[in-house]
C-alpha cells in the first residue's frame, strides 16, 4: 500500500527494468503491491477483475470534470489456439488496440528493452455505468525474453490500467454495476501466472 500523498507512476523503462523483468525471473521487486490478475478471458470485465482493489488504486487524478483511477497489474497473455495472435476478449467486451507498439529504450545504453501498446475496453454497456477503461500493456524485448531463460516470458506482461469516470457519475454511485452481479468469479491464484 502506498503512503498517502505518494503516487506510483513509473516510466515504461522503470516498469520493464524494475518490475516486469525481475517478476518474470522471480526476483525480488522494489515494491510488492502490483497484483497479478487475469485481465483476458470469459470472466474478465475490468470492473469485475478489479473489484477487490477498488480502494487500492495506485493513483487518483481529478481533471476536466472526470476522475482517473490508475492501477498496475501483472498478467498472462492468452493466445488464440495454434496461433501467435493474442486473444484480447475479456468478459462482455474486448481490449482493442489504439496504437501500434511503441519501443522502450534503456536510457543508459540505448538498447530496446520492451514495448508498450495502448488498448481501450469496448463493450455493449454504457460508460456512465462502467466508466471508460484504457490500458498500456508493457512486454519484454526479444533480447530480454531470451536472457530471462523463462519459456513463457513472451506471454508475461505488466499493464497500466486507467478507469475514467465523470464526476457526476461518481456522485451518483453509478460507476460500478456490482449490485447486479450475484456472484463474482473466483480469482485464479498467483501461481497460475508465475513463469515456468
Amino acid at each position: 500500500m502506498l503512503v498517502k500523498g505518494f503516487e506510483f507512476n513509473p516510466s515504461g523503462e522503470d516498469l520493464i527494468n524494475g518490475y516486469l523483468y525481475p517478476w518474470v525471473k522471480q526476483e525480488e521487486l522494489p515494491w510488492n503491491d502490483i497484483p497479478v490478475k487475469e485481465i483476458y478471458g470469459p470472466s474478465s470485465d475490468p470492473w469485475v477483475v478489479f473489484y477487490d482493489v477498488e480502494s487500492r488504486w495506485h493513483s487518483r487524478l481529478e481533471e476536466k470534470g472526470a476522475i482517473k483511477y490508475t492501477i498496475y497489474a501483472f498478467t498472462l497473455l492468452t493466445r488464440v489456439s495454434n496461433s501467435k495472435r493474442v486473444s484480447r476478449g475479456a468478459g462482455t467486451g474486448t481490449w482493442q488496440g489504439q496504437t501500434g507498439p511503441e519501443m522502450i529504450q534503456d536510457s543508459k545504453n540505448g538498447q530496446i528493452i520492451g514495448q508498450s501498446k495502448m488498448l481501450a475496453f469496448k463493450h455493449p454497456g454504457s460508460e456512465a455505468n462502467f466508466g471508460r477503461w484504457t490500458m498500456h500493456e508493457f512486454s519484454l524485448s526479444d533480447d530480454l525474453i531470451r536472457s530471462s531463460g523463462v519459456p513463457n516470458a513472451a506471454d508475461l506482461v505488466v499493464c497500466k490500467i486507467t478507469k475514467t469516470v465523470k464526476k457526476n457519475n461518481k456522485k451518483s454511485g453509478a460507476q460500478l454495476p456490482l449490485a447486479g452481479i450475484s456472484k463474482l468469479p473466483e480469482c485464479r491464484t498467483t501461481e497460475m501466472f508465475l513463469p515456468v
